[in-house]
């Protein structure tokens, strides 16, 4: 996993779930892209597959 999945378009960012979840994770090398970037932008299904993946886990104890 890396900074390279993200898609560039002229200074704006289009981030896909495994992207957004790696920045979760601390992924140092998409910080670094995305702190060049112009404009960055989720999906809506993104933001969906996080909520769905996050209800999914186990309750944390």
């Amino acid at each position: 996993m890396g900074a390279k999945k993200l898609i560039l378009m002229s200074g704006k960012f289009i981030l896909d779930t495994n992207i957004v979840i790696a920045i979760f994770g601390g992924e140092t090398s998409i910080k670094e892209h995305l702190s060049k970037a112009d404009e960055v932008f989720i999906f809506s299904t993104v933001i969906g597959e996080l909520f769905f993946g996050a209800f999914k886990k186990d309750p944390v104890h």
